[in-house]
């Protein structure tokens, strides 16, 4: 599992990461956007790219694939405005 928090780079860590990690086969990416306040989530990498997209925001809870005991709350991860 790979978590990267970023605040200008979204549209290459979406592109260029994702299919970098997808390619070593990193089960689970998340990329946490703190300007649009989403979490992206790349599950099931393949040598193409990742078969699975989530974006989150708000009241969502995340579980990671790794760990699927542990709950995750969006609030949490993000200071309120």
């Amino acid at each position: 599992m790979l978590i990267e928090v970023l605040y200008s780079t979204l549209q290459i860590d979406r592109r260029e990461k994702a299919l970098i990690y997808a390619r070593a086969n990193i089960a689970e990416y998340w990329i946490l956007d703190v300007v649009s306040r989403q979490a992206y989530i790349y599950r099931n990498p393949a040598p193409g790219g990742y078969q699975s997209e989530i974006v989150i925001a708000d009241n969502a809870v995340m579980k990671m694939l790794a760990f699927p005991e542990i709950e995750i709350s969006f609030s949490e991860l993000f200071l309120p405005v």
